[in-house]
């Protein structure tokens, strides 16, 4: 193990419980939308990435395609998403939101923003400054 493989181990371990417990809370937040996590996500998967097919969008989240048919199916029901043919194979179908689906996002990124703008009030200025700075590196390790 070289020094970079064991500082890398170091880091990994001790960022493995502040990230679980912040998702954890995250996911335990009032939130008025009758969604699960993994369906938001999926949403909100489409908004950054665009129409996409559901296979290609299963790889994305990393489930399985049989997961993702259910929680599209779950999407459709509520009007957030539609399907239709990909042009020139209609065999395939593309997946994307709808203008319900782009509310229902907006409104639950604002509801996350408000809950952890609560949280962060309680940091000092210091501590504030230096979550901004490492953004770009959370982005990273997000993908």
């Amino acid at each position: 193990m070289t020094a970079d493989t064991g500082a890398s181990a170091e880091l990994a371990a001790q960022l493995s419980a502040p990230l679980t417990h912040l998702m954890q809370s995250l996911r335990r937040r009032p939130s008025s939308e009758p969604l699960r996590l993994s369906q938001l996500s999926a949403i909100a998967m489409l908004d950054k990435h665009g129409p996409m097919t559901p296979s290609d969008l299963a790889r994305l989240q990393g489930v399985r395609p049989s997961s993702m048919t259910r929680a599209l199916a779950r999407l459709e029901t509520l009007g957030l998403i539609r399907r239709g043919p990909v042009a020139g194979d209609r065999r395939r179908l593309i997946i994307e939101l709808t203008s319900a689906g782009d509310a229902l996002l907006a409104s639950e990124r604002r509801s996350s923003d408000q809950w952890l703008s609560g949280l962060l009030e309680a940091f000092t200025a210091e501590d504030r400054r230096i979550l901004r700075a490492v953004l770009p590196v959370l982005d990273k390790l997000a993908e």
